[in-house]
């Protein structure tokens, strides 16, 4: 938690977040890998508004942790496989192991985790 919250260079970060924001924001088509298996595809769609987390809750309403780029691709075109590794919410909460959710055409089609029960993993792929 330390590395996470305490020792986080924010000038930094902040450049990073914006390089990353406005490459992701001049892609028509992003492709998002990991080493713990998410592989997911997806469209942009022009003009999208990207919401950035700075770490700061200095006035009343909802932010982003540290590092968090969130905004809204072409839902239809969302494929393949997304790995979730920090929590689930509001559904299930903190996950202790990774939940695989396999998406086709922005939609769902499977969910598994070892530790959670298929049913509330996929309700909770279902809710969010």
């Amino acid at each position: 938690m330390v590395n996470c919250i305490g020792r986080i260079n924010y000038p930094a970060l902040r450049l990073l977040e914006q390089a990353l924001a406005d490459r992701l924001a001049a892609a028509g088509h992003v492709r998002m890998t990991s080493a713990a298996g998410c592989d997911v595809e997806f469209d942009q769609v022009p003009g999208q508004p990207m919401f950035r987390g700075h770490g700061r809750a200095d006035v009343p309403g909802t932010h982003f942790i540290a590092g968090q780029l969130t905004w809204t691709p072409e839902l239809a075109s969302i494929n393949g496989v997304v790995m979730l590794d920090g929590s689930i919410a509001p559904a299930v909460g903190l996950i202790r192991e990774p939940v695989r959710l396999e998406v086709e055409k922005g939609r769902v089609v499977s969910a598994d985790s070892r530790r959670l029960s298929s049913g509330k993993v996929w309700k909770a792929a279902r809710t969010t």
